[in-house]
């Protein structure tokens, strides 16, 4: 298992504003890998480590957080809103 920088792509993913406006959301996750043994032993490999940790966590957390803005404040407050993704894709990868 490599402990290279990972970048993980996520095209077209599909979530509702606050005010229940449909987006397509395309967004990259990237992380190191900091103990390869717990990963092989928890997911035998890293390719099932991004498929049962990281993906359905990005994904979740990216349509809780998306669901919190409604539409004008998603692209008026872009950073704020990449922000908040990413601490929160990253809490819930870090949780396991």
């Amino acid at each position: 298992i490599t402990v290279q920088n990972q970048n993980r792509q996520y095209g077209s993913l599909e979530a509702y504003s606050r005010d229940q406006q449909p987006a397509a959301i395309t967004m990259s996750v990237s992380f190191v890998v900091s103990d390869p043994s717990a990963v092989y032993e928890q997911y035998g490999d890293l390719d099932g480590a991004i498929r049962r940790l990281v993906d359905p966590r990005a994904m979740a957390e990216m349509k809780t957080i998306f669901g919190q803005y409604d539409a004008a404040r998603a692209i008026q407050e872009r950073a704020a809103l990449n922000d908040d993704i990413g601490r929160a894709v990253t809490a819930a990868v870090m949780a396991g």
